[in-house]
């Protein structure tokens, strides 16, 4: 079975607002197919302002909306299409399209070293995003070849760039393998393979499609490779036991990535009371290794990555831990603001590389008040992404630590920290502003242009990715930032990019277009006003 979350996002557009009874406003608008330009029907829509979904003629309507500025956000998965608008009290916006990228399939089959059809093999597509300073890869979306070794992708997000890759689709596994302990004895097993042939990710061929694209002749060629073993002892809190493991690939990996997340069912099996298992068929490569309890799924858990070379490998122990307790603070940073009204943020973790135990996810949110403390009482001993939202748009979070180390733009790993290992949260009252107006090179108002704030203290493309700010002007063609932490930014505005993408290829054009934006040195407290022209991305 694979299951899908949705993009995180969701999270934030959904939050509610503080409506008013007087002055409320109405908005209005169409969703189209971006390439056909057809209108869609039952396409969500999302925003503070309240949700709905289209009617048959595409069109949407929210109404009894207080001022203020929003992003609204149709979404038909996997796609979305945004923008921002700002409502004037008793204001009658319409007329707001949104074009939303159609679906796209790519079709192909799956063959071995004689060009012969290959059945009941996993499809599976790709993404590739910088992730906490490195390019993460990450499963999409997956399907299995028929008897001829077709299969069909259908959740490519048009203009993204993917890879392809087929591998055995494997369901149950005996925990002790009766293949030959002699390696020469055993059948060769079925390497993954990345489109159009190779075993390695570093040479797979990265495609882009279209809006409503359907990629043809995608063709896989699998090999078969010799056949490597791997002997582990799973034990609970040091001892052996029974317990319930899975292994997959460790790179590209199920679990969340920045839009959302993708999970399937691992290879998995039960051990022995002795907790040895012995797993083979495995090709040389990376391998991830989760251990829990088979009774009580989400009481403990034990993770290991495994390298597997050119020999079978031995003696590796995988301890499951029972859950851990994780507790913290939000706190300001220097002397309390005296106006500020009482805020309850939304603290939320999300495991890399799994999908969530049955009621996990209830113990990974919570809602600590700014400032103030909460316990997550009942966390995994796992790698987690953390999100911290709603916090004020005239503050920013300045700082995250976990112990005594920062964690700003990296991943949780739980259990890592010294001590106590307190989660912390350091609020920043010291930011400062940016604000936009973009205009054509004829003086006329381009709205809904996307402007982008690049910290210069961004050394690397991979951090670049951690900290640039992405933005939308709305329909009068202003943007205005939340607060930023004081420092120099290279600030461009462009009509080239639709929404958020963290790809390699994206991040780079980021990187280069540097050179051509407006450098802003930001002051505590600071309002910057910039009249900006849109730009290519180099």
């Amino acid at each position: 079975m694979t299951r899908f979350i949705a993009p995180l996002w969701l999270a934030a557009a959904l939050c509610g607002q503080n409506s008013k009874l007087e002055d409320l406003a109405t908005l209005s608008g169409k969703v189209l197919g971006q390439a056909s330009g057809q209108p869609l029907k039952d396409v969500a829509i999302y925003s503070r302002a309240g949700s709905t979904k289209t009617d048959d003629s595409g069109a949407f309507e929210l109404k009894n909306v207080t001022p203020g500025t929003y992003r609204i956000t149709a979404f038909l998965r996997p796609n979305s299409a945004h923008k921002n608008v700002t409502l004037s009290p008793g204001e009658t916006l319409s007329g707001i399209e949104l074009r939303l990228p159609e679906n796209t399939e790519i079709t192909g089959r799956v063959l071995d070293e004689n060009k012969e059809p290959m059945p009941e093999m996993q499809v599976l597509l790709v993404g590739r995003e910088y992730f906490f300073g490195e390019v993460r890869y990450s499963f999409r979306d997956g399907a299995q070849t028929d008897d001829t070794g077709t299969y069909t992708l259908k959740n490519a997000m048009p203009g993204s760039s993917y890879l392809v890759m087929a591998q055995p689709l494997k369901r149950t596994l005996k925990p002790i393998s009766e293949a030959p302990r002699d390696p020469k004895l055993r059948r060769k097993a079925i390497a993954p393979t990345f489109f159009p042939s190779s075993a390695v990710i570093e040479g797979a061929q990265v495609l882009t499609l279209r809006s409503g694209e359907h990629r043809e002749a995608v063709d896989i060629f699998v090999s078969r490779t010799e056949s490597r073993c791997l002997s582990v002892a799973l034990q609970r809190e040091g001892r052996p036991a029974a317990m319930r493991f899975e292994i997959g690939l460790a790179r590209p990996t199920f679990g969340v990535h920045r839009d959302g997340g993708m999970f399937s069912v691992q290879p998995n099996g039960t051990s022995g009371p002795d907790g040895a298992i012995r797993i083979c068929d495995l090709a040389p490569g990376d391998y991830r290794i989760v251990a829990f309890d088979p009774h009580d799924p989400g009481s403990s858990l034990g993770t290991a990555e495994v390298a597997i070379g050119n020999r079978d490998v031995d003696n590796v122990t995988v301890t499951s831990r029972n859950r851990w307790s994780l507790s913290g603070e939000v706190a300001w940073d220097g002397e309390p603001p005296k106006d500020q009204q009482p805020v309850r943020l939304m603290l939320s973790l999300y495991s890399l590389g799994r999908a969530p135990f049955s009621g996990e996810s209830q113990g990974l949110n919570t809602t600590p008040p700014l400032p103030g403390r909460f316990t997550l009482p009942g966390l995994l001993l796992d790698d987690y992404m953390v999100r911290l939202t709603g916090v004020p748009k005239h503050l920013y979070l300045k700082d995250m630590t976990y112990g005594a180390r920062s964690v700003m733009h990296q991943a949780l790993r739980l259990g890592a920290a010294a001590g106590e290992g307190e989660l912390r949260f350091l609020i920043g009252q010291d930011g400062g502003f940016i604000n936009a107006t973009v205009k054509d090179g004829e003086g006329k108002p381009v709205p809904h242009a996307m402007v982008l704030v690049m910290p210069a203290a961004a050394a690397t493309e991979a951090a670049l990715a951690e900290t640039v700010v992405f933005g939308e002007a709305d329909q009068n063609a202003d943007y205005k930032s939340n607060a930023l932490r004081p420092g120099k930014y290279y600030v461009v505005a462009t009509t080239q990019l639709a929404s958020p993408d963290w790809s390699p290829e994206t991040v780079g054009s980021l990187w280069r277009t540097r050179i051509k934006a407006e450098e802003v040195s930001l002051e505590s407290g600071q309002t910057k006003v910039l009249p900006l022209s849109p730009r290519p991305l180099n």
